[in-house]
């Protein structure tokens, strides 16, 4: 799972093009308030990915690796999804302490031991981990992404004649998880056999 375009749906030069925004967006990025691919802020990590990608098989992207999106996530899920950037924070005495991002780590059940810290590209991370192993009735993907990219397009562009799929292996969680999820931060894989499930 990463946060990061895979299928890039034919940019720069999808077919057909009826709209500015599909020169740098995809339909699923203009429906659901994604950042554009080929956006400064995110453009030279979709190159590289795509280099990487280049020497796979086709195939990998939807079943080997899968893009996310974070604060899709959080918007689907009716959480604040700006200003949690820049925030670590701290699980102490049992709580998550440090601003709008420990307010996120709760209402998502998140715990930790005592003095365990997270910034917020960690806990990204962590959201994009748990939408790949969510409940399938839990994630936004295929047929019903489809449907909601087509509804939200036809909301924005009432002209809007085209029926658009959403990109191969695009998978967001819609729902909080209902268990507690443990996040344990260590280099030494054998202290996850100690963690009380």
């Amino acid at each position: 799972m990463v946060d990061i375009p895979l299928d890039l749906q034919g940019l720069p030069l999808a077919e057909p093009i009826d709209y500015t925004w599909q020169l740098t967006r995809r339909p699923v990025d203009y429906a659901l308030r994604g950042m554009p691919p080929l956006a400064d802020r995110i453009g030279a990590a979709v190159a590289r990915f795509q280099y990487i990608l280049s020497g796979l098989p086709d195939v990998i992207i939807g079943k080997h690796i899968f893009e996310t999106y974070p604060a899709l996530m959080l918007d689907l899920m009716g959480l604040p999804l700006s200003r949690y950037k820049g925030q670590p924070i701290i699980f102490s005495e049992g709580k998550w302490q440090g601003g709008l991002l420990a307010e996120l780590a709760t209402q998502l059940n998140f715990v930790a031991e005592d003095n365990t810290q997270l910034n917020d590209d960690e806990f990204d991370a962590i959201l994009c981990a748990l939408a790949g192993v969510a409940d399938p009735e839990d994630r936004l993907e295929g047929d019903l992404l489809r449907k909601i990219i087509n509804q939200q397009l036809r909301e924005k562009l009432p002209d809007c004649q085209h029926e658009y799929d959403p990109p191969a292996g695009y998978c967001v969680m819609r729902k909080r998880p209902s268990e507690k999820t443990v996040i344990c931060k260590t280099n030494d894989l054998s202290t996850l056999d100690q963690i009380d499930h």
